[in-house]
């Protein structure tokens, strides 16, 4: 089940906005002046199916809809209050009527200074960087317009969930995930609660005593993505080593086996020799990407005919490396496209892939760089890029907003056709927020505009 498309009615009071997404190409870009929701379009669809339901409560609209390729639709309408001092009515619709959501109207603020431990145990995401700032590790910012009434409300949601199995069905099939401006910074969770003694809580309220873990992690998102990288090629080459310990164990047996059935009976020594050749590629691209040394267990045959057993033993030889080495085929892709794409922006420096460092940047003269020595631009695409190869879920709705940022007027230009080889290798929908016609370039077929209502348009003065 894939988004088709989104819809929202009454947005501000002004905008009615309708966005198809372009699922054979799988890159939308919706593009407007500023104030039209650009941004908070895309934070509605993050808010409604990562649980941040604040800005449905902060942003005016009456109508949100997202329709998937199977005709159903996930609906939430905004009431205006019936009375003076009465919250608006928000309500989510699952894909029948009757699957309610979420009443926002039916939250209560009693009992609001008590809710603190309850809170830091129930909510560890959220991490406070002085009242009245919170942080969320899950997205790794502050959430727009949380203040202490609005955390008190995602406290509600959380200790009394309203979430019901279709949701949670629908989330586990259309992953979403959105990719804010600032992306030089990675975060992880503290271990311990952030609140450490009493009265430093939120709204004053306890706090859990004798804590004394800094209340935020943050990292410079490079190098910590380089060590991810790190940790994962080694730990794709401890499952390879599982498997071929494996094979190798079984090999004598299967090679009987294999003889005594005339397994390879059918393959002639041009084909043996094309498929050994094949291996020294695959070899060559593993060790380019970092995962070994070259030409590693590379086998020669002299140039003289090969007997009908040697044939059997070499193909049975040839089968299991190829189940050897077609462990790493994912991630052999996505490091290859990473690298081919960073090296055609950055000039005068070529990115090497090492298992134990990450990422390596060689000057001409043969120095390295320091991830630090890299500009912000760099920084920014690489880290884009990363997150985008390496962290997105298939079948994911990944939003971008403003992805020009730091990216200089010939890499936004460049940056589509890119983008679009990423989709197509890890498989995911793309829609991106811009002002950058450059980031459009030759791509207005993928371009949605969202605009004025015509009345309003006809209105303004020239």
């Amino acid at each position: 089940m894939r988004i088709t498309e989104i819809a929202v009615n009454g947005l501000f009071g002004l905008f009615d906005h309708h966005i198809p997404l372009n699922l054979s190409e799988r890159v939308t870009i919706i593009h407007g002046p500023n104030g039209f929701g650009k941004t908070v379009l895309l934070q509605m669809i993050d808010g409604l199916f990562n649980y941040n339901y604040e800005i449905f409560s902060r942003v005016p609209f009456s109508l949100f809809r997202i329709r998937f390729n199977d005709k159903t639709s996930l609906n939430v309408k905004r009431n205006r209050p019936t009375s003076a001092g009465v919250g608006p009515e928000i309500k989510a619709y699952g894909l029948q009527p009757e699957d309610e959501l979420i009443d926002l109207a039916s939250l209560s603020l009693e009992g609001v200074t008590d809710f603190a431990g309850d809170l830091e145990n129930l909510y560890l995401e959220l991490r406070r960087t002085g009242l009245p700032g919170w942080f969320s590790t899950k997205t790794g910012s502050t959430p727009d317009g949380l203040d202490k009434t609005g955390l008190y409300v995602w406290w509600l949601l959380k200790r009394h969930p309203r979430y019901p199995d279709w949701l949670a069905i629908i989330r586990s099939v259309n992953p979403v995930c959105l990719i804010n401006r600032d992306q030089l910074t990675a975060y992880q969770q503290p271990v311990m609660d952030p609140w450490s003694g009493p009265g430093q809580g939120p709204m004053g309220g306890p706090g859990l005593t004798g804590s004394s873990t800094p209340l935020l992690n943050k990292y410079p998102a490079v190098p910590e993505y380089a060590r991810q990288l790190s940790a994962n090629i080694n730990k794709i080459l401890a499952d390879s080593t599982q498997l071929s310990m494996s094979l190798d164990s079984t090999y004598p047996k299967r090679l009987i086996g294999d003889l005594r059935e005339k397994k390879w009976a059918g393959v002639n020594e041009g084909e043996l020799r094309r498929e050994l050749s094949e291996l020294d590629k695959k070899r060559a691209r593993l060790a380019a990407a970092g995962f070994m040394d070259k030409q590693q267990d590379s086998v020669e045959i002299p140039n003289q005919p090969v007997g009908r057993e040697t044939l059997h033993v070499l193909m049975t030889y040839v089968s299991d490396v190829k189940q050897k080495l077609g462990i790493f085929e994912e991630m052999l892709k996505k490091i290859e496209l990473l690298k081919r794409i960073i090296n055609k922006y950055f000039y005068g420096k070529e990115l090497i892939i090492d298992r134990q460092e990450g990422f390596v940047f060689m000057m001409p003269d043969g120095h390295r760089l320091p991830l630090s020595g890299l500009s912000s631009g760099e920084q920014h695409l690489l880290v884009l890029v990363y997150k985008l190869l390496f962290e997105v879920e298939t079948d994911s709705l990944v939003m971008i907003d403003e992805p020009e940022t730091s990216l200089h007027l010939a890499w936004q230009q460049k940056f589509l056709d890119d983008l679009m080889d990423i989709t197509g290798l890890v498989g995911f929908d793309c829609l991106i927020a811009t002002h950058s016609p450059d980031i459009i370039s030759d791509h207005w077929g993928l371009t949605v505009a969202m605009e004025a209502r015509k009345n309003q348009a006809e209105a303004r003065p020239a």
